[in-house]
């Protein structure tokens, strides 16, 4: 896995307790609590993006982290929203969110 990620994003992933697997089909998921809206959509912080960055695309200290919003009442993947700037920043690789009630502690134990 630690070819899959670099240093900035695992740090973002275990800073927001995000564990990753990867499936039977080499698909690369990350695991992220949802809470249900009022009209039954599934919410999530992301781990990567942010509201404001700079122009060598580095996030502001000041920046606030962007809440996700999938339409439906069920949990399991869904394709990330994040922006062509966080994936160039982040370097990240083809994934998906894994879509769960509750993540289970995560250690720094990364691959």
């Amino acid at each position: 896995m630690a070819t899959k990620f670099n240093e900035k994003a695992l740090i973002q992933l275990h800073k927001y307790n995000c564990p990753v697997s990867i499936d039977a089909s080499d698909n690369i998921l990350i695991d992220v609590a949802v809470k249900r809206t009022l009209n039954n959509d599934l919410v999530f912080t992301c781990p990567f993006c942010v509201s404001k960055r700079k122009c060598n695309l580095e996030p502001y200290v000041n920046s606030k982290p962007v809440i996700h919003i999938h339409g439906g009442a069920d949990y399991g993947t869904r394709v990330p929203h994040c922006s062509v700037e966080t994936c160039l920043y982040y370097q990240l690789p083809k994934f998906e969110f894994n879509l769960v009630d509750a993540t289970r502690y995560v250690s720094s134990s990364y691959y």
